[in-house]
């Protein structure tokens, strides 16, 4: 699979000259642009590389840690209907 890296970069642009900075808090899941990475990190999807990301810690009103989500809905085996 070829990777398109010269979008990201585009795209990593735009973003960066937005000055505004979301109110988020600890527990929230955000769509964040996650991008296109190297090796088996989670790429974002569609033309915005976009990913569903959970607020774990929240460090100050520009950063936080969080865990990239999947959108894909598996069958759990422990779980029957």
């Amino acid at each position: 699979m070829k990777r398109n890296f010269d979008d990201w970069n585009k795209l990593k642009i735009k973003l960066d000259t937005q000055h505004h900075a979301p109110t988020f808090k600890e527990r929230e899941i955000w769509w964040c642009s996650v991008g296109l990475n190297i090796g088996d990190e989670a790429n974002g999807k569609n033309k915005h590389y976009n990913r569903p990301v959970l607020v774990l810690r929240k460090f100050n009103k520009l950063i936080f840690w969080g865990i990239p989500l999947t959108t894909r809905i598996k069958a759990n085996p422990l779980i029957s209907d």
